[in-house]
């Protein structure tokens, strides 16, 4: 899941897969055996037997160094446990790889795959031109803001940025879709920039980054995105290409051999227990939300940043708490900066 970049978030995203993988045995998050923390537990019971398997989870851009590998042996080895696991988000070194064959650890990573229905797919590939890394930049070649690359909010962004061209005030979608006959041509399987140009100096009107439902003027000279030709999957039409959401995939490094979690899935494996004035994510439905209240079963909830059909939406609701089990509690320090100023917005 894209949003997650908290290791703490990650930790418990892979216990909740630990949980919906294991039926019947017991998974703890960020327990201690003697001493030695370990960041998800399980417990099988299997006939007179029971059996302790660790797991260590780095959220980290960079592949796992073969010293994290050494480290987690040593740690393993004196809590005295039958199975050793680490799950790494980037992967790892080959110098890792090594290590943990020679001590019997097992490497797992984790990717996102599209969650489509099989009515969905046409089963073919064909190439498409893919458009990305939009961003706008001041006279001085500055760049003023890079556009999100999930697809609502990037959708949201490219609709709502307006730029004064020819006369009139265009969108960034609008000043793309002007340019496709020359992408068109010039398009290959190499990555290539296109810049556009603005003579005029009226301001750009850009939805603020910490408030979308108000705009803010930049001086915007020049805006710019890359393509390239790309194979994509194909699907039937009657399927909105928005909701198209994400499973995970559990992976061993060593065999390849995988399982694929649906959202649904890994909100069941959570456990997670509203609480009055946490924000939290959807992991079914994305978002960001804030509970007010716990009143009994109720929870009051704020919808507090959600990006739908390219639209931004903000929300009262109330659930029964039982439905809590889809939300992860939001632990980054500046995405929960962000929310906090579009909270204060909301509630203004």
């Amino acid at each position: 899941m894209t949003d997650i970049r908290h290791w703490k978030e990650f930790e418990k995203l892979i216990a909740a897969i630990q949980r919906c993988a294991h039926d019947g045995a017991r998974v703890n998050w960020n327990e201690k055996i003697d001493g030695r923390q370990f960041d998800c537990v399980i417990r099988f019971p299997y006939g007179l037997y029971s059996y302790l398997v660790v797991l260590e989870c780095r959220n980290k851009s960079n592949r796992t160094p073969a010293d994290e590998i050494d480290s987690f042996v040593t740690k393993s080895r004196d809590a005295k446990v039958d199975k050793a696991i680490f799950v790494s988000k980037a992967g790892y070194q080959s110098g890792a790889l090594a290590v943990a064959e020679r001590h019997g650890i097992d490497l797992y990573t984790i990717d996102e795959v599209d969650e489509l229905p099989e009515d969905a797919i046409d089963f073919g590939l064909m190439p498409v031109i893919k458009i990305s890394e939009f961003k706008i930049y001041s006279p001085s070649k500055k760049i003023l803001r890079t556009f999100p690359d999930r697809p609502n909010r990037l959708r949201f962004w490219l609709t709502n940025s307006k730029f004064y061209k020819h006369k009139r005030w265009v969108t960034f979608a609008e000043l793309v879709n002007e340019c496709l006959p020359r992408i068109q041509a010039a398009a290959t399987a190499t990555v290539q920039d296109y810049t556009i140009q603005f003579s005029s100096k009226k301001p750009a009107k850009v939805p603020l980054e910490h408030n979308p439902v108000k705009d803010e003027s930049v001086r915007a000279k020049y805006v710019s995105f890359q393509f390239q030709v790309v194979e994509a999957r194909t699907f039937q039409t009657h399927h909105d290409p928005d909701h198209v959401q994400k499973s995970i995939n559990f992976r061993s490094v060593v065999t390849g051999d995988s399982r694929l979690f649906t959202r649904k899935e890994i909100s069941k494996g959570l456990e997670t227990e509203l609480r009055a004035g946490v924000y939290y994510r959807n992991v079914v439905l994305d978002g960001a939300y804030y509970c007010e209240s716990v009143n009994g079963d109720i929870a009051t909830m704020h919808m507090i940043e959600s990006y739908q059909h390219g639209r931004f939406l903000q929300a009262t609701f109330t659930i029964d708490i039982d439905q809590g089990s889809s939300f992860l509690e939001i632990e980054d320090t500046a995405e929960l900066d962000h929310l906090k100023i579009i909270h204060e917005e909301y509630k203004s």
